[in-house]
């Protein structure tokens, strides 16, 4: 209210005191920050400089107070944020260079848009980081948290308004971007990650591949390499290999829950039913709010018979993420097997409710319809069908039966 009322200064104190009783106190709070100004005063000298990156950000902030244009969300800065820490750092360490040093500089620092050429940061990386942001204020806490609704759809909408940029011109001078990046530094891990999310975002998988085990010869001490590279070769069909690195993302870190899924996943599709159990069940535990593991335990325990276990397992995953269609479209499959068609048919219509462009869906409704005797209901899903696929083979076939 402070701020809408342009009284920036008081607003200013109530936001620092809010950020000083977080329950969640993921940053730094005035008393920490004000313990290091105190330790740079003490020891201020030739040797030492304070590099106050809250006052760098707050002087060049609306209202002096840090907010949408330096930050993701709370916590994690975005480029231009990450710019202005730069160029505050850089401004400080310059007092501590000589004169050699300061001779042949330039006149003026980098400026932003050759900095992100440096890192080979692109709109692929940026959507990337954008959607990874989303995951996390869409989960608990900040579900709950006033304003997020607000929050979920601003980062939508700079997740939309990048992606409309992504063009096969942009790709193709991003490309360019990435392997001049990395013909300076060859070594750099993070541009070889920066591409491979590049590539994968391409499907081309092979040399996003290539990326991938780059940086795990790079840094091969990290979890996380070894998962993103499982991942890769999971979705490229190379499913010993893929067990093989998500396996040793597990020795690295076997507390990390979507790693435990992936590996689950991996399983599945080997047909190895119960290993893929255990390791779904493990992710469960370590990951108890992630809808995408009640998903696929549904399946999995549907493959082993045990069937109540499962269809409530796919109750879990609605409950979790009540907006995905993919947890109702598997009950209702689960439920068409166990002849209970009502229900089924409810299941599917909550589908084409979330996802009303779904063939599937409506194929396996206008069945459900027949066996309900509802026929003109079932004639009217398989003309849409018809609409949308006018060559769709299911939806031809079963509209002759019905003539016949």
């Amino acid at each position: 209210c402070l701020l809408h009322l342009t009284n920036g200064t008081a607003a200013r104190q109530h936001f620092q005191k809010a950020m000083d009783t977080d329950t969640l106190p993921f940053r730094a709070d005035s008393r920490i920050n004000e313990s290091i100004r105190a330790a740079a005063r003490k020891h201020a000298g030739e040797s030492l400089v304070l590099c106050d990156a809250a006052e760098a950000l707050s002087a060049n902030s609306p209202d002096g107070i840090s907010g949408k244009e330096f930050f993701y969300e709370h916590v994690h800065l975005n480029p231009n944020g990450n710019y202005a820490l730069a160029i505050a750092w850089a401004g400080q360490v310059e007092k501590l260079l000589g004169p050699a040093l300061k001779g042949g500089a330039r006149p003026a620092w980098a400026s932003q848009a050759e900095c992100e050429q440096l890192i080979g940061l692109t709109d692929w990386n940026r959507v990337s980081i954008f959607e990874d942001i989303l995951r996390r204020v869409q989960q608990p806490p900040f579900s709950g948290q006033s304003g997020n609704a607000q929050r979920v759809a601003r980062l939508q909408g700079e997740i939309d308004g990048l992606r409309r940029r992504l063009t096969s011109e942009a790709a193709t001078q991003a490309r360019e971007t990435y392997l001049q990046a990395l013909r300076r530094a060859p070594e750099d891990f993070r541009l070889h990650e920066n591409y491979a999310e590049f590539l994968e975002d391409m499907h081309e998988l092979k040399p996003a591949i290539a990326e991938r085990e780059k940086v795990c010869e790079l840094i091969p001490c990290t979890y996380f390499p070894y998962y993103a590279l499982g991942v890769d070769l999971k979705d490229a069909g190379a499913l010993p290999e893929a067990r093989e690195a998500l396996r040793k993302a597990a020795a690295l870190k076997p507390d990390q829950g979507d790693n435990w899924l992936e590996l689950g996943i991996v399983s599945a599709r080997q047909g190895e039913w119960d290993a893929s159990r255990q390791e779904l069940e493990t992710a469960r535990r370590l990951s108890p709010e992630d809808p995408q593991v009640p998903l696929y335990l549904g399946e999995v325990l549907w493959k082993l018979g045990r069937r109540s276990e499962a269809l409530a397992s796919l109750r879990e995953a609605i409950r979790l993420a009540p907006s995905d269609w993919q947890p109702h479209y598997r009950m209702a499959s689960d439920l068409v097997q166990e002849g209970l068609f009502p229900d089924a048919a409810a299941e599917y219509q909550e589908v084409l409710r979330l996802n009303p462009a779904h063939v599937k869906t409506k194929l396996g409704l206008a069945a459900v319809l027949l066996n309900l005797g509802r026929e003109p209901e079932a004639v009217r899903q398989l003309d849409e069908v018809l609409i949308q696929e006018p060559g769709n083979q299911a939806a031809l076939e079963l509209r002759r039966k019905i003539r016949r």
